[in-house]
């Protein structure tokens, strides 16, 4: 028999899974946890305990691609199989990745998420535990929901025919608050079909060496929202965020649109290789307001099904006739005038099809406030509707709200367009309204004045 010390490695929220493996109960955890937390050190010590303790189920470690598999969560496990004296009891075999039991037949599987996932899989027993690393990774929530319904296939039972299968998904947590993993969290909170467990360093703290905690503390100094973010899991906007004003609360749109105190406006980036997106605004008439009604967004290759120029056409005036008719108002659209192809095929097709009410025009990117550059002056704008709480945005435009939380400068001061964030929509929403820049922000600013004397 082994000593393992279990109060060593199991602490905060990750006792709970332990209890559950100990007690042969089936549990599902999800878990996104802050950087150092020790996810990685206990999980791959959990798959070994669950493999001492259910000697009649197999193991499965996964991660989202095969390639990462070896240096990471395999040489995990065989770190601990050395440090608890039993790597001799398991035959080690790469490409793919698996350890077989000597004596049992149990085997440890580890599986990339990217080599057809599951397709074909059967392991030799049902599955007593299975951990999924680094499950942010994964593209989105679907292909998640697909991957735990089939994991469910092989769960291991017990004589009475319940399943003892312990499923752990951990990860690090995403700052972008419209993240899938984020997302999906939220509904899981008043769904309560997985257990949410939440841990940080703080819950092993004593054990980390004191190099770690002095990297921690000098980044809680000198960089407080990454150090919330990285290290709490808190959501908060980088160091080096564009939109310093941003919050989600406040955007947010809660009051009913009514159309005839605004015009709308849509702007419209046409992408050949990026994404297409169009935003649809309501500019207040007084210039006092603007209020993100809709959005479109379409990339080849990320969104469903491939579209080409004269599909993205027939999409915009759909989107104009739609909204059009039911605010029952005209809609001035802006298109990126780098896009004359693209502004050339709208234009004929609203002839083809004698479409009213809905007026092209090329953006004019040139416009801006005072002696502030083009970018420089939108940005400036968007920050002043921020703080002012003069912009609202409706919550299905998910692409445009995280754009705007996740937008940052490089080193240079410059917003970067570089695929870290969606400049697509940003430019979109920012053409909605570009013909009125100046317009707008001598407006806000005249109101502020106004309330403040």
């Amino acid at each position: 028999m082994i000593n393992i010390p279990l109060n060593n490695i199991f602490n905060g929220d990750l006792r709970k899974p332990l209890k559950s493996v100990l007690n042969h109960k089936r549990e599902t955890y999800y878990a996104l946890c802050g950087r150092d937390s020790g996810k990685t050190f206990s999980m791959s010590r959990l798959a070994l305990i669950s493999a001492l303790t259910n000697p009649s189920g197999d193991i499965l470690i996964m991660r989202n691609e095969q390639a990462q598999i070896r240096d990471s969560v395999f040489q995990s496990v065989l770190d601990v199989l050395h440090e608890w004296g039993l790597a001799n009891d398991w035959i080690k075999r790469v490409r793919p990745e698996r350890l077989t039991n000597k004596r049992t037949g149990q085997v440890i599987y580890f599986k990339g998420l990217d080599k057809e996932g599951l397709k074909g899989f059967q392991p030799v027993h049902k599955l007593a535990f299975v951990w999924f690393d680094e499950f942010q990774q994964i593209s989105k929530k679907e292909n998640f929901i697909m991957l735990n319904t089939t994991l469910a296939k092989h769960e291991a039972v017990d004589a009475s025919g319940n399943s003892y299968c312990v499923k752990i998904y951990t990860g690090n947590p995403q700052r972008e608050r419209l993240h899938w993993t984020n997302v999906y969290k939220s509904e899981l909170l008043e769904t309560n079909q997985m257990t949410i467990l939440e841990t940080t360093y703080k819950d092993i703290e004593r054990l980390l060496p004191k190099e770690k905690l002095n990297e921690i503390n000098l980044m809680k100094e000198l960089d407080y929202e990454t150090y919330r973010f990285e290290f709490l899991g808190e959501f908060g906007l980088l160091s080096n965020a564009v939109y310093r004003q941003y919050n989600y609360q406040n955007l947010i749109d809660r009051e009913q649109f009514k159309p005839y105190n605004y015009r709308l406006q849509v702007g419209v980036d046409y992408g050949d290789s990026d994404a297409t997106t169009f935003t649809l605004s309501a500019i207040g008439k007084d210039f006092g307001d603007i209020r993100v009604l809709a959005t479109y967004y379409h990339k080849n290759g990320v969104s469903q099904g491939d579209k080409d120029i004269n599909d993205y056409a027939n999409d915009l005036v759909k989107f104009c006739k739609y909204y059009g008719e039911l605010y029952r108002t005209n809609i001035n659209v802006f298109i990126d005038s780098a896009s004359l192809s693209f502004y050339k095929v709208v234009t004929n097709l609203l002839n083809v099809l004698n479409v009213g009410g809905i007026f092209i025009s090329k953006v004019n990117k040139r416009k801006g406030i005072n002696k502030e550059s083009n970018i420089a002056s939108r940005i400036m704008l968007t920050q002043l509707l921020m703080s002012t709480k003069r912009l609202h945005i409706q919550q299905q435009c998910d692409n445009l709200l995280n754009a705007l939380e996740t937008a940052q400068y490089d080193n240079n001061g410059v917003r970067k367009d570089d695929g870290t964030s969606d400049i697509d929509s940003l430019d979109s929403f920012e053409y909605s309204f570009l013909n009125y820049i100046d317009t707008i922000y001598s407006s806000v600013i005249r109101k502020e004045n106004n309330a403040n004397n």
